[in-house]
């Protein structure tokens, strides 16, 4: 064996062995979102041609008036998807002027934050943010 080939075999084998002697990073857990209103639930047909790209979107208002946007399925966020009964806890919500959302969610492809779960929160009698 050639000291070429061993010196190969033996970074080879360094570069495969050091994850599993030290650990390796693990997944990132979920992110908890903004606090807000609902401003906006978007689903996609199955044939609509971003279906593909996302199968849904659901924008979410803060309170110094930004926007963060949250996709489910498709080749943005993979089998981060979720159900119909799901997406219509999002549409009963955003209907209703006194609930607000708190989503939680994964990064997906570039950019793209991808909704996995949420909690809803009564909005105070006031109007303000609790």
């Amino acid at each position: 064996m050639s000291p070429w080939v061993r010196r190969f075999a033996l970074a080879l084998s360094t570069f495969v062995m050091l994850p599993l002697i030290f650990g390796s990073p693990a997944q990132a857990a979920e992110n908890v979102g903004a606090l807000g209103p609902i401003v906006l639930v978007a689903r996609n047909t199955d044939s609509a041609d971003l279906y593909l790209l996302y199968n849904g979107r659901m924008v979410v208002g803060d309170a110094i008036g930004g926007y963060a946007e949250y996709r489910w399925g498709g080749t943005s966020c993979g089998s981060r998807t979720l159900t119909e009964a799901q997406t219509s806890d999002l549409l009963a919500a955003m209907n209703n002027p006194r609930v607000l959302i708190e989503p939680l969610w994964q990064a997906g492809q570039g950019i793209v934050q991808c909704l996995v779960g949420y909690s809803f929160v009564l909005r105070s009698e006031t109007g303000a943010l609790p």
